[in-house]
C-alpha cells in the first residue's frame, strides 16, 4: 500500500488520474502535490499520529486520502455536512493532530490542532498554509496498521469509530486487481460515494491502485438521477460505485430519458442494502456489455463477500446472492448459540480475516460485545459478529435476509434505533422514546423511521424534537414521523404495548383516503403520501417534515409520471415546500 501513485508505468504517469469540471492532474503531478502534502504532515504531526479530513466533495479531498494511505498516515474522514456537535464529537474522541479543511469550513470548526488549508492545493504552486509550523502536541497515537477511524452508528447515543487496517483494504484492492480483474481495471470512475462511508475508499484507491482516472462530481450531480446519468454519458464513466436505492433511481431516470443512456458502462458495484433486480433495472442493463456486482460488507470488515449478476440480467433471480467470501476472508452461518448452521437456514453472518477492523476506538465494552476470539480458523485472532441474518447453500453461496431487530438499513445506510432512542432520551420533558421502521409496502427505498415521544407535559412539540435530533444526528438518521404524546400505551400486563405505538402512526396507505381533485389538492396529496403525513401542509418544509434524498427524488419521479409535472430534484431542494413548488410552476 505504500506509494501507490508511484508504480506505474511512464505512459500511465503522463495520463489523466483526476479531474473535475476545470481542473485535471495527471498521476505525475498527483505524485508531486501528494509528497508535498506527506511533507506537510511529517512537519505537522508525529508518527503515529492521525489526520482529520473535513473537506467536501472535490480532487483534493480525494487526493488527501491517496496521500494518508501512501503515507501510512491514519485519517478520519468528515463530512463538513454532518451537524456540528456529531463533528465536535468525533474530533474529540479521536483526537487527530491535524486536521485537512479549507479556510471557510475551518471557522466552523472547534478543536484546537494544526489546520493545513488546501483551497489551492491542486490548482496552483503557491505553498501549503498551515496555522502552526511546530508538531502538535495534541493528538492521540495509533497502529502502524490503522488506516482510517471511520464513524457508523451506535447505540449508546454517541458514533461509533471503526478502527481499520491497512492490511484489510490492501487484501480487497489486490482480489481485486488479480482475482477480478473486471473490477479492478483501470476503468474511469466517478467518485460517487460520501466521504463518512467507507466505499468511498474504494472508489479512490481502486482507481489510484489501477492507473485509472477518477472523475469528481457534485453534490448536485449526486442527489439527482437526471444529472447523474447526463455525467456518466458526457464523462464517458466505465465504473460507477452506488448503493442499490440510487441505481432503481437511475434506472427509473433512463426509462424517461432513453438518449441519456450510459452506453460505456463497464461494471456497476452495488452495495448498503439488498439489491433487489426490477423490471426498471433489468431495462437499465438490456443491450449494455456492463457487468453487475453485488457486494456486502459493514463498517467493521469493509467488504467480504462479492457476487457477479448473471449476464444478461434477464436471466438473474429477482434479489441476488451477495456471493462468496473474498480471499483471506472467512464466512460463518451460526445459530443464538455460536454454532454453525446446515446449509440452506438462516442465521448471522460472522466473519473472520483479514478484513476485521481492530474494533471501535476507546470502547473496550462494545468491542468486546462483538469482536470475538475466533474459534472456527486461523485466518485472524478475532471474528466480527455482523447482526446481519442470511443462509448459505450447499455450493457456499450466501443469500442475505436482513437485520437482527433494533438495526436496521435504510437507503444504503446502517442505522442503530437505540442511537435515535438514546439522543432523543436526553432532551428536556422526554420521558420514554421508541423508534422504529414503518412500511406499507416490500420497497425498501420507501420504507420510514418513525419516533414515539412520551413527555411530561405539552410544551415539547414533534418539530422541536425533530430540531434538537438534527443538531446531533446525520438528516438520514431523522425520523420522518414523530408522534409526541403525554401517555405512554401499557398492554394488560402493563408493559409498554410496542404494536399499539406502531399503530399510532400514519403509513403511505393510510394516508389515501380520498382521490384529491384539484392541481393543489393533488400536489398535497403526493407530499403527504411519501411521507406518510396526513396533516403535512402547502406551506410545510419537506425536509423540516422529515424528507432525505432518496424520498426527494422519489417525489419528483412521482410528480412527472402522476401529474406530468417535470423538476429537477436541484430545484425541489431550492424550493422544499409545495406552495412554493406551485409558485415556480406558475411562474414558468
Amino acid at each position: 500500500m505504500t506509494d501507490l501513485s508511484f508504480s506505474h508505468s511512464e505512459r500511465v504517469m503522463n495520463s489523466c488520474a483526476i479531474r473535475d469540471d476545470n481542473h485535471s492532474l495527471t498521476y505525475a503531478q498527483l505524485c508531486d502535490k501528494t509528497a508535498q502534502l506527506v511533507a506537510v504532515l511529517n512537519n505537522a504531526i508525529s508518527a503515529s499520529q492521525a489526520v482529520a479530513i473535513c473537506l467536501p466533495r472535490s480532487m483534493a479531498l480525494a487526493a488527501s486520502v491517496n496521500a494518508c494511505f501512501g503515507a501510512r498516515i491514519p485519517y478520519i474522514p468528515i463530512d463538513p455536512d454532518l451537524p456540528a456537535k456529531r463533528v465536535d464529537y468525533m474530533l474529540a474522541q479521536s483526537q487527530p493532530a491535524a486536521i485537512l479543511t479549507t479556510r471557510q469550513i475551518a471557522e466552523n470548526l472547534d478543536y484546537d490542532a494544526n489546520f493545513i488549508y488546501l483551497d489551492s492545493w491542486l490548482t496552483d504552486d503557491s505553498p501549503l498554509l498551515i496555522t502552526r509550523v511546530a508538531k502538535g502536541t495534541c493528538g492521540a497515537n495509533y497502529s502502524t496498521d490503522t488506516a482510517y477511524i471511520i464513524y457508523t452508528s451506535g447505540s449508546t447515543g454517541k458514533p461509533k469509530g471503526v478502527e481499520m487496517t491497512h492490511s484489510a483494504i490492501a487484501n480487497l484492492l489486490q482480489v481485486q486487481q488479480e482475482l477480478e480483474p473486471e473490477i479492478g481495471k483501470s476503468y474511469r470512475t466517478i467518485q460517487f460515494t460520501s466521504i463518512s462511508f467507507d466505499v468511498a475508499v474504494q472508489e479512490i484507491l481502486t482507481c489510484f491502485y489501477s492507473g485509472a482516472e477518477l472523475v469528481i462530481t457534485t453534490k448536485e450531480d449526486v442527489r439527482d438521477p437526471k444529472a447523474l446519468l447526463r455525467k456518466l454519458c458526457q464523462q464517458s464513466i466505465e465504473r460507477i460505485f452506488m448503493p442499490s436505492p440510487v441505481l432503481q433511481a437511475l434506472a427509473e431516470e433512463a426509462k424517461l430519458c432513453p438518449e441519456l443512456r450510459p452506453v460505456t458502462l463497464q461494471v456497476v458495484i452495488v452495495a448498503g442494502e439488498k439489491l433487489l433486480i426490477t423490471p426498471e433495472i433489468r431495462a437499465l442493463f438490456a443491450g449494455l456489455q456492463t457487468r453487475l456486482v453485488n457486494q456486502y460488507g459493514p463498517s467493521e470488515t469493509h467488504v467480504v463477500t462479492q457476487y457477479s449478476c448473471l449476464s444478461p440480467l434477464s436471466d438473474e433471480q429477482d434479489v441476488p446472492a451477495i456471493g462468496e467470501a473474498i480471499n483471506c476472508v472467512g464466512i460463518y452461518i451460526v445459530n443464538e448459540q455460536g454454532q454453525v448452521v446446515p446449509y440452506g437456514e438462516e442465521g448471522e453472518i460472522w466473519v473472520t480475516g483479514v478484513a476485521v477492523a481492530k474494533g471501535y476506538l476507546h470502547d473496550a465494552a462494545k468491542t468486546a460485545e462483538v469482536f470475538v476470539p475466533n474459534k472456527f480458523d486461523n485466518l485472524s485472532e478475532k471474528l466480527y459478529k455482523t447482526g446481519d441474518l442470511a443462509i448459505k447453500n450447499a455450493q457456499g453461496v450466501i443469500h442475505y435476509r436482513g437485520r437482527r431487530q433494533g438495526l436496521v438499513k435504510l437507503n444504503g445506510y446502517r442505522i442503530e434505533l437505540a442511537e435515535i432512542e438514546a439522543v432523543t432520551a436526553t432532551l428536556a420533558q422526554v420521558k420514554y422514546a421508541q423508534c422504529f421502521v414503518l412500511s406499507s409496502t416490500t420497497d425498501e427505498s420507501k420504507k420510514q423511521l418513525a419516533l414515539f415521544v412520551q413527555v411530561e407535559d405539552e410544551t415539547l412539540s414533534s418539530e422541536e424534537v425533530r430540531s434538537e435530533l438534527s443538531a446531533h444526528l446525520p438528516s438520514y438518521m431523522i425520523p420522518t414521523q414523530i408522534l409526541v404524546s403525554t401517555t405512554l400505551p401499557l398492554n394488560i400486563n402493563q408493559k409498554v404495548d410496542r404494536e399499539k405505538i406502531k399503530s399510532l402512526f400514519s403509513t403511505s396507505s393510510a394516508a389515501t383516503s380520498k382521490l384529491p381533485t384539484g392541481i393543489n389538492e393533488q400536489l398535497l396529496h403526493l407530499f403527504r403520501e411519501m411521507l406518510g403525513q396526513p396533516n403535512f401542509m402547502m406551506a410545510d418544509d419537506f425536509f423540516h417534515a422529515g424528507g432525505s434524498s432518496v424520498l426527494a427524488m422519489l417525489l419528483v419521479r412521482n410528480l412527472r409520471k402522476r401529474l406530468n409535472i417535470a423538476i429537477d430534484v436541484n430545484d425541489f431542494y431550492r424550493l422544499k415546500t409545495p406552495e412554493a413548488l406551485m409558485a415556480f410552476l406558475s411562474g414558468k
